[in-house]
């Protein structure tokens, strides 16, 4: 927005909007635990492009390459940052970083 010759910028705080899709995308996860869809849990993590694509891999469907075991581990990693995330947007820690 222009004004008087100077750029105004209004800041929107969207943290309650990215924590309230955070939560949802963590149950969608821990649900396709459930349903063996293990590459879908791993989308928390930084697997998120080698589990969505097929060429993340040398060859097979991304599918064939995860395991439950893979999927809890992103799941509890998802659970850790969501949790820390919302201990700092509801004020209950400073924004250090927590032991996992």
């Amino acid at each position: 927005m222009e004004y008087n010759g100077k750029v105004q910028v209004i800041e929107v705080n969207r943290s309650r909007d990215w924590l309230s899709q955070a939560l949802r995308d963590l149950e969608h996860a821990r649900k396709s635990m459930r349903l063996r869809d293990y590459e879908w849990a791993a989308e928390l993590d930084k697997h998120y492009v080698i589990s969505r694509y097929p060429n993340g891999f040398a060859e097979g469907a991304p599918w064939e390459h995860y395991t439950r075991r893979d999927a809890e581990k992103c799941v509890r990693s998802g659970e850790r940052l969501v949790g820390w995330a919302k201990d700092i947007i509801e004020g209950k820690q400073g924004g250090g970083r927590q032991k996992a």
